[in-house]
Parts: C-alpha cells; structure tokens; sequence
C-alpha cells in the first residue's frame, strides 16, 4: 500500500539537517598517530617532510604571526608553478589495512584560493592514494574533520605518508593537526527515516543515474556502446507496483552490463542500516547486485548483497550493512548486474535499524523533472526556442513551490511561483518554460516553502547555430566523444568538428586482435561519425598480451592503459596494415601511441623508451607505405612537454616519418590558471624547429586539453573534488584553445565529452562538460561560442600587457576581412585602461556570446570577453 502519513516533510527536514549540519560527527580523539602537530618544534626535531620535488619557487616557514594556538603554524607557499606539478608538505604514518581513523587540522589562507589536497597514499612508487579529499582555507582559521577508513587491499608492510598538496600559487597556514583512531561507532542519533531521495521513482528518475557499458573488456567495448544506444533508465506505470505507481525499470542487453546508482545521502557509521526493494524480472534466475558503499572512488567500502530471482513475480529482498567512516559522512547505493533481461525495482529503502520510525509512515514531498515531448534529449536550445519541462510532485499538499533560474555565475535569469497543477494518479504535473532570451548554461531549481535546499533540478544550454559539421571544410576544434547518435548529436552542436577515438577504443590492438589472427573490426560508430561530416583520428597503440616483447608474467600485467613494445615489429605492422584497411573510408589521421612518455608505454629495463617509440614510428610508416600519401601520421602524444622524451625521439630523426607532433595539456586547469602561464612556448617552438617527412615544420597538435568538472546537481550532494568551478571550468577550457589556437597550433581535442541519456556512475566523479545525469553543463555554450567567433580565423598575434599589477591577455585573429580578438585578464582591468584600442571599432560579447551594450564599463577577467570588429563603411 502507498504511505500516506501527513508527515510529508520528515525526509526532507531530515537531509536538510544532515547535509547542512556537520555530517562527520566530531568524536573523542585517541592518541594522536603524528609528531609535532603544532609545530612548535624546530627543524630536524620536526617530521613533517618539506618535499618540493618538482624544484618550484616555494617557500616553508615556522609563523610566529597569529598561530591557531601556541607559538607557531605552519606557513606553506607556492610562489610559480611550473607545468603540471605540486608542492607538498608531509609525514610518514604508520596505519594497518582497515584501521578507523580521523584526520583534523585547521587552517586559514586566502579567499579565492584554489582547493588544497588532502591525502594518505603510499610514500614510494607506485604512489597510490589510499584517501584523498580536498579543502578550501577561508581567511580566519576553520576547522576541518574527515573521518577515513583505510582500504583492506594494501600490503601492510607499505610505507604511508599523510600529506598536503598545494597545485595553484597561494599560501596557506596549518596548525593542530591531528591522525587519531577513532571509535568503531558515530555518536551520532539515528536518522528519522529513508534518506533516499525519489526511493519508488513516483516523480520519474530523478536522483538516479546508470551507466551501461560492455562486459568482458575492451574487445567487447564497442558492441556495448552499439547494443546500448536504445538503452535507458526509466520510470514507469506499473499496475502491479508494490508501492505506489510507478517501478524503474531497465534492460542489460547480451555482453553488456549496468551499474545505476543513487545520489549522495548521510548515514551514521558503524551502526547496521536495513536495506530493502522489491524487484521483479522478465525470466527467472536473474539476479542483480546490490551495494551500499562509501569513500572515495577508487578506494570505495563496499556492503554487497546478491538478489537473485526465483520467478517472474515481484519479491522483496533485504540485507543488512553496516557502513564504514568516510571523508564526507555520506553513502550511495548500487544497483549491478551483467545478467540479460528486463528488470524492475520499487521502494528502494535504507534505513537505521535504530530508528523508530517505519517506513510505512512516510510520505515525504518528491519531485523530479522529466523531458516533455519534443524536447531535444540533451537539452540544447537556441534562442527564442521552445525550452520546457516537466516537473513531477508528489505529496505536495498544497504546499506553495519556488523555480529560480540560474546562470553558472549565479545570477538569477527567473523566479516564479509554480502553478497550474494537473492530478495525474499519485502525483501533479505541470510544465515549466525555460528563458531562452540568453546564451549560456542554466540551472532551473524548485524549492519548497521558501527552503534553501532544492527538492529538484534540471540543467539546459542556449547555443548560438553553428554550422552543420559536414559544411566546415576544415577546423581547428575537436574533442572526445563516444560515437553514438545521442553523444555526436551533443558534439556536432557543441562545435566539435574533428573526433579522437582514445575512447572509443575501437582501433587498438587489443582489441581488434585480442588473439593470434583474430580480427574483431567494428566500425559501425566511425561509419556514422564520418557520414555526419566529423573529421577522425585514431591511434594505433596497446599491444595485446599475447603479441608482447617480455616474459610471460610482465605480459599478463597488459592493459590498454600500460602495455609493451611488441616481441615482433611484423606482428605490429601487419595489425597497423589491417586496421588502416578496415577503417580507411572513415579515419585518415592517425596517432602512434598515447602518452608513451608515461605509463602507456612500458620498455623493459635493457631499452630506452625514446629509441623504442622511434622503432614504433618507423615500422607503422612502413606498413603504411601504400597509402601513405593518403593518410597523416602523428607522433607524441605525450603527457607533457616538460620531458627529455619529446627532444629525444626528435633528435633521433623521428620527423622522417611523421606529419606532425602531438602533445597533452592539462596544466592550466588546476587553480584555473592562464594556459601562457604553464604551457611551455619553448618546448612548443623547438619541436617547430624540426622538419616534418614533407621537409616542413612540425605542425603543433594539441590531442587532449581539459579536467574533471564538479557537478552541478546539488540534489546529488556529490561531494566534490574541486579542481575548479562550474565557471572556471568553462573559461578555463575556452583561455586554453584561444591561446593554443592564437600561437599556432593546428588541432585542439578538448577531454571529454562522454555522455548517456541515463548519466554515469555518481561515485566517480567523471563530470567533465557533460553532468552526471547525462545533460551538458555551462561549458558547452562557452565552447560553442568560441567556435562561433573563432571558426576559420586565422592567428595574429598573442600579447601579454603589463598594467601595473594586471597583466591582460589579447589574442587576436582575422576572419575573412574583420578582426575578432578574446581578451582576459587574471587580475581584474577595465577595458578602457588597454593602450591604443579604439573601443568605437568593436563590438564587444561575454564568455556565451551575449552581447555586451556598455563596452567601455567591460572589467576584463578570466572570462574571456569577445571584440569583433565592425563593418567598415
């Protein structure tokens, strides 16, 4: 039976408290596990550990000056960062595979300041990481508290470090900090009910998000990308529901798999929760694994439970768990399974086994957006479009709800009551209209009551029209995206013009031979891809275990992401030969190798990584002799340029054999720093110096620029790993391809732009320009503004002006017979103090391409501002 208790507001009231309170429960402390917390000790007395390994202009001083308590804090400070690289302050720890313990420290710093990482990871290579979470010091000192259980998968016998890392050029201070083991149990009181947010999905899926893939590795991948483009995570009406109307429901298809998770919600730890659901399948013998886990992706604690079924009815399946400490005091549960068939779940329940209230009691107010009708599935617009959704409530008795649209800036575009409710069974409907008088990205919250905390959002972009990819002849942008209808459809909108398949990873070697001579070519994503008028490029890379130049127990430790130089250069060329073949009507462009200066590829001992790659170079040009007026081939690919290997391979001859060279940028994502601030123009202009198989330059390719974005979807409560912001992830993206694109480089491939209608994994954290429910983010409309102005210009000049303490940035170009520049500056500047720019000439636009009326009142910032220029009479 439905609940129909007039409580309607128990959750709600509930998670407010426990995400808006402290959701890790300050306990009492053991003794503390590190030496000199205060650092009033002096130098060699100390064990704190001043590790500038990278060499950068950094400083580590004792402070006298308003310590958090006693004599000293410690002060740490990063002056210049030099390429991708981090300062880092620790000590060794001495902690055993599933010890409880808490780390607590405080700290003050500047505002503004880019997030400090926090981490417990092993002290030597391979420096894996065992905690990590980040922070944000405030100018007065704060207090922060993150409760960790240690993973049971590492050796004991591993040396730990307990360190912080600084990634941007800013000072902080830290004082009493603290690693104490702490008690098996919160203190905490046990949570009134189910924490679970849409738990019978009566208001559709909101709050819940899927991931489906292949199962059985990388040969498998890309017939799980093909079988799943029809594949969704749905709400539906089910006659026989166990509670209410409503069920999930969802298929896994033959050789593919799905893992859907929940948002975020908070939980006691060491006190057992009872987790319930009902489920029903289309055959018996199904079966579908659940999980309740905690922590940090990769280091996740897991209660797991496997519900098998019996019949084609509907059971109810419980089990118990119990969950562990964690950094953030919140929990997510999973749904997995790799079974084929059709599966449906209602009334998904977790609840404290010490609580007093049943669920049977509840009726907490849901509400959740579905698309209507004709909307666009990833919710692009245009403007003056018809942008509108539907907004599902149930329980809502009366209540008077709030729609507040926002910008990634914050700025409010609308606010309105929402009415004209419709009864559709349990629940109201009604639809919302979106504002598409702006370019840009928004989020549309409903709130309750006047409440701070949102019961439902819906995320949608403003393009401006670009043109079809198949009338661009030729562009400078490109980016990574799967190759089903719903991602090219994001990526043709969005502005990419060219594709790198590194994913999908449909011409690597392993898997297209995964053994001896046999040959798995599936070229259905690049056939369409192609047919659209995308320009690809692959790469030829990941030799598979078995054709692999080293022993046999080094060759089982192959992955596409780590594998060797093969044991025959024939076996190599005669997969490059094969897989040029197969997918020559669709790819002409191709890239040796990914990143072979890091850990992609591996030489054994007796070799040098350089002269390998060289060899790798040379025999796939020779393999392609046939064809290779035809095709481009690109060498590097490279992590970063800050490495001998790039000066190396091209002191050995290697431009002979290729069409240009390849590098990675990710640099200036962390602390959103000005790519001219971190990319090397040196390294940049020395592999120009190098001539190309044709006796040309090297052209500059940059194969891959970008991070991972937090999420926008605050009912997700996703605690984030904040290497930037919604908005700096956008103007960050967009500084880093004007300044590639105003320097010469030929491509820019930003990573990535993956996407499911359904979303991805919560717990991951994989949120780069497209959210984790599957729907873009602001940095689509910045990206598809920049290709707007930019498309066919040709580069001009990059200027750095000194203005006192600012510092502007202009790139300039020419389109056609008009001038278009992009201007930003780190420290804020007015327009108007830039020397000899006659602002009557321009026309000027923001970081969306809205235009700006006021020209002369434009404060430069990291947001790029637009100016292009006017008619001439």
């Amino acid at each position: 039976m439905f609940r129909t208790s007039a409580n309607h507001l128990l959750k709600f009231i509930g998670l407010s408290c426990a995400f808006g309170c402290a959701a890790v429960p300050v306990l009492g402390a053991s003794e503390n596990l590190l030496d000199n917390p205060g650092f009033e000790d002096l130098g060699d007395t100390s064990s704190w550990n001043e590790n500038n390994w990278a060499s950068l202009d950094a400083d580590f001083l004792r402070d006298p000056v308003n310590p958090h308590s006693g004599s000293y804090s410690q002060k740490v400070t990063l002056k210049k960062v030099e390429g991708v690289s981090d300062l880092q302050f620790a000590q060794d720890v001495d902690l055993n595979p599933g010890d409880l313990v808490q780390v607590r420290f405080w700290s003050r710093g500047f505002s503004n300041s880019a997030p400090v990482s926090l981490q417990i990871r092993r002290k030597g290579h391979p420096y894996r990481q065992y905690f990590s979470a980040e922070f944000t010091a405030t100018e007065a000192w704060s207090e922060h508290l993150f409760n960790v259980t240690m993973p049971s998968n590492f050796d004991a016998g591993d040396e730990l470090v307990l360190l912080f890392s600084l990634g941007d050029e800013t000072s902080i201070w830290l004082d009493d900090v603290s690693l104490s083991r702490i008690s098996p149990q919160s203190d905490a009181p046990a949570f009134p009910g189910n924490p679970l947010r849409n738990d019978s999905f009566e208001v559709g899926i909101d709050g819940w998000v899927a991931t489906f893939r292949e199962a059985g590795g990388i040969a498998k991948a890309s017939y799980g990308d093909e079988n799943n483009i029809s594949t969704s995570l749905d709400s539906v009406f089910q006659e026989e529901a166990p509670d209410g109307s409503r069920v999930m429901t969802f298929k896994v298809r033959d050789d593919c798999s799905v893992a859907i998770t929940s948002g975020f919600f908070p939980l006691r730890y060491g006190h057992p929760v009872e987790v319930g659901f009902w489920m029903k399948t289309s055959v018996p013998g199904l079966a579908v694994e659940a999980a309740l886990g905690g922590g940090t992706f990769p280091n996740m604690v897991w209660d797991k439970y496997m519900a098998k079924s019996d019949d084609k009815a509907w059971r109810y399946y419980r089990f118990t768990a119990t969950p562990k400490p964690n950094a953030h005091g919140t929990y997510v549960l999973q749904f997995y399974t790799r079974v084929p068939g059709r599966y449906e779940i209602d009334q998904v329940t977790v609840m404290d086994a010490e609580s007093t209230v049943s669920v049977d009691d509840l009726a907490p107010m849901e509400a959740g957006f579905e698309d209507v009708e004709d909307g666009d599935p990833a919710h692009i617009y245009h403007l003056e479009d018809q942008a509108a959704f539907r907004l599902n409530v149930l329980n809502r008795d009366g209540m008077e709800l709030t729609a507040r649209v926002i910008d990634l800036w914050d700025n409010v575009l609308a606010e309105f009551s929402v009415t004209d409710f419709e009864s559709n069974g349990l629940i109201e409907q009604t639809v919302l209209s979106m504002p598409t008088t702006r370019l840009g990205g928004f989020k549309c919250s409903v709130y309750a009551n006047g409440e701070s905390e949102a019961l439902a959002e819906v995320l949608y972009v403003v393009l401006p029209r670009l043109a079809a990819v198949a009338d661009v002849e030729d562009s400078f942008f490109g980016g990574h995206a799967k190759l089903t209808p719903y991602n090219l459809h994001i990526a043709e909108k969005m502005g990419y013009r060219w594709l790198r398949l590194y994913p999908p990873l449909v011409t690597q070697w392993m898997a297209v031979e995964p053994e001896p001579g046999e040959w798995n070519f599936d070229t259905r994503g690049a056939a369409r891809a192609h047919d659209m008028g995308f320009q690809l490029m692959a790469g030829f890379s990941s030799t598979p275990e078995w054709a692999a130049g080293v022993s046999p127990k080094l060759a089982a430790r192959s992955r596409w992401w780590s594998s060797w130089p093969p044991a025959k250069w024939s076996d190599w060329q005669t997969y490059v030969k094969k897989t040029q073949e197969a997918f020559g009507p669709y790819i002409q462009t191709w890239e040796v190798w990914n990143e072979p200066d890091g850990k992609f590829l591996q030489v054994p001992g007796s070799q040098e990584k350089p002269v390998v790659y060289l060899d790798l170079l040379r025999t796939a040009s020779e393999a392609l002799s046939d064809v290779r007026e035809q095709i481009q081939l690109i060498a590097g690919a490279v992590v970063t340029l800050h490495r001998p290997f790039t000066r190396d391979v091209l002191n050995l001859d290697a431009g002979q054999y290729i069409d240009a060279y390849s590098f990675h940028y990710y640099g200036g994502y962390v602390g959103e720093r000005s790519p001219d601030e971190t990319a090397d123009l040196e390294e940049i202009e020395h592999i120009r110096s190098f001539k190309n198989r044709d006796g040309k330059p090297l052209n500059i390719w940059v194969t891959e620029a970008g991070v991972k974005a937090p999420s926008w979807l605050d009912t997700m409560h996703i605690a984030q790993k904040r290497q930037t912001t919604i908005a700096g992830y956008a103007h960050t993206l967009v500084r880093s391809a004007i300044f590639f694109k105003a320097v010469g480089a030929k491509r820019f491939f930003h990573y990535e732009g993956f996407a499911n209608p359904s979303g991805s994994i919560s717990y991951r954290r994989e949120t780069a320009i497209v959210d984790v429910d599957g729907i873009p983010q602001p940095s689509v409309a910045a990206f598809a503004a920049m290709v707007y102005f930019l498309e066919g210009a040709e580069p001009l000049e990059f200027e750095i002006i000194s203005l006192g303490e600012a510092e502007p940035r202009i790139a300039q170009f020419e389109r056609g017979a008009r001038k278009v520049s992009a201007l930003w500056s780190r420290t804020p500047v007015g327009i108007q103090n830039l020397p000899e720019l006659d602002l009557s000439r321009w026309d000027a636009f923001d970081l969306m391409g809205n235009p700006i009326e006021e020209i002369e009142n434009i404060v430069l910032s990291l947001s790029p501002v637009y100016l292009v220029e006017k008619s001439q009479p």
